[in-house]
């Protein structure tokens, strides 16, 4: 797959969940409220993932709940890597910018493990920095039509 096609795809995944966050903002009450936890995921065994650095301060990891799992980082950059005009060249995107969705069957007390309904659909490298970001439902969906 050309750099091209894998940045395309990338920017899309994004625009995606530029779009959700902005949803989820404009359905809350008080769009100036952080409503998500988030914790680094340090490794991934089938449905579970190891956790580290976890930050409940605005929502708490729950089962039932819907997580975004998310790879930080992990692009290959060739070259200056000086935070100036000079920067390097991106050579290889890898899985960085890569998300989905699950949901949350059980957390540990202490919350340093939690189980999600099944294996992830993608994989991840956590050397190179994977978040888990909790986003709550927020209303409901039972809408209705004249149609």
């Amino acid at each position: 797959m050309s750099f091209l096609a894998q940045l395309s795809k990338i920017n899309y995944g994004m625009q995606k969940l530029i779009a959700y966050t902005f949803i989820l903002f404009v359905l809350g009450s008080n769009s100036s409220a952080q409503i998500n936890a988030f914790a680094k995921v340090t490794a991934v065994t089938g449905s579970v993932l190891s956790l580290s650095n976890v930050n409940q301060t605005f929502d708490t990891f729950l089962a039932g709940e819907y997580v975004i799992v998310m790879q930080m980082q992990g692009a290959d950059i060739t070259g200056s890597t000086a935070n100036n005009a000079a920067f390097g060249t991106l050579s290889a995107l890898n899985s960085s910018g890569l998300y989905e969705v699950a949901q949350i069957v059980a957390v540990n007390g202490s919350v340093t493990s939690m189980t999600l309904t099944g294996t992830l659909a993608n994989s991840y490298s956590t050397a190179a920095s994977v978040q888990i970001i909790s986003y709550p439902q927020l209303g409901t969906t039972g809408f209705s039509t004249t149609a």
